[in-house]
């Protein structure tokens, strides 16, 4: 059996999970049916665009429902302090290694760095000590 503490910061993690899949799937949405470059990439596979559509909103839930879990789990142990830098830090990580292998970075990648950043460094902590 779980004790409070932790319920507490997995169920956290994966609420800030589930916010920012909705946030990143809108953002991922909009970009693929304004954004040129996502469309000719779209067009290349021949993959129609409702079922794109499909398959991003459930790639995104998962993904990022899954990432709330693990910072959730990593939460239980750490500090306030500590743990926002920790993960600000694994965001940040990410987001140059993404920057490194496309050359440049993109306004996608920007917001969707920023929708982690909110999700997991203010929102996740600060569920996890309301609920």
């Amino acid at each position: 059996m779980l004790d409070d503490e932790v319920t507490r910061s997995l169920l956290a993690g994966w609420l800030a999970g589930a916010v920012a899949a909705l946030v990143s799937t809108a953002l991922i949405l909009l970009a693929i049916v304004h954004d040129p470059y996502w469309r000719r990439r779209l067009d290349w596979t021949r993959l129609p665009l409702p079922l794109a559509g499909v398959i991003v909103i459930v790639f995104m839930l998962l993904l990022w429902t899954l990432a709330g879990l693990l910072v959730g789990a990593v939460h239980v142990n750490e500090t306030q302090p500590g743990f926002s830098l920790a993960v600000a830090t694994a965001i940040a990580a990410a987001s140059l290694a993404i920057a490194i292998r496309r050359r440049h970075l993109d306004p996608l990648t920007w917001q969707l760095t920023l929708v982690a950043l909110a999700s997991y460094t203010l929102l996740m902590p600060a569920l996890a000590g309301v609920l």
